[in-house]
């Protein structure tokens, strides 16, 4: 059988490959929350010698009530996810806003 692969801004995912962090928020709240949080995520990663991709949904649509807070909507949650580029590194992953509402990154 062989190893299926992917790339997401530059790192390689596949079972013959190091493994890679995933992580973030469930769902953006604030801009500043989202850059303390990847912030963070980033520091661990660096000190463990990883690679990280950050992610964080922008629209929960998912919730059980109709009352509960989704998100920020798609450009306002771009707008905070990409306010970090300078100082994260790699940003990329716009596949995945496509694929399930999640930013590749760091």
């Amino acid at each position: 059988m062989s190893n299926k692969s992917i790339s997401i801004a530059g790192i390689t995912l596949a079972n013959d490959q190091p493994f890679v962090l995933f992580g973030g928020l469930n769902v953006l709240e604030s801009r500043e929350l989202t850059l303390e949080v990847a912030d963070h995520f980033k520091s661990v990663a660096a000190a463990l010698d990883i690679p990280l991709v950050f992610k964080a949904s922008f629209d929960k649509a998912n919730r059980s009530s109709l009352d509960s807070f989704r998100g920020p909507g798609l450009e306002q949650g771009l707008e905070w996810l990409g306010g970090g580029q300078a100082g994260w590194g790699r940003v990329g992953g716009w596949g995945g806003v496509v694929c399930g509402g999640v930013l590749g990154g760091v």
